[in-house]
């Protein structure tokens, strides 16, 4: 399962991911550069499938989302 773009605008990006069965919440983790060093940003917990990154997109963004049952990782989304 990937996380996708739904949707791009100057000063915000929105993703979106598909539901993980028996998950009762989501994390979405952020980072602005990708190198050895990158450090994620966690920017959102919740139960929605969907996040908006409110930031300028003219540099890239990379994200990864975490599903939750309870307080354990049961999927990983990239």
């Amino acid at each position: 399962m990937k996380v996708s773009v739904k949707n791009i605008e100057k000063l915000q990006v929105t993703i979106t991911w598909e539901k993980v069965e028996k998950a009762s919440e989501y994390t979405v983790f952020w980072a602005d550069y990708d190198s050895e060093t990158m450090v994620y940003e966690k920017r959102y917990t919740g139960t929605e499938l969907e996040y908006t990154l409110n930031k300028p997109t003219h540099v890239p963004h990379y994200f990864y989302v975490e599903a939750y049952e309870e307080n354990d990782v049961i999927s990983f989304i990239d």
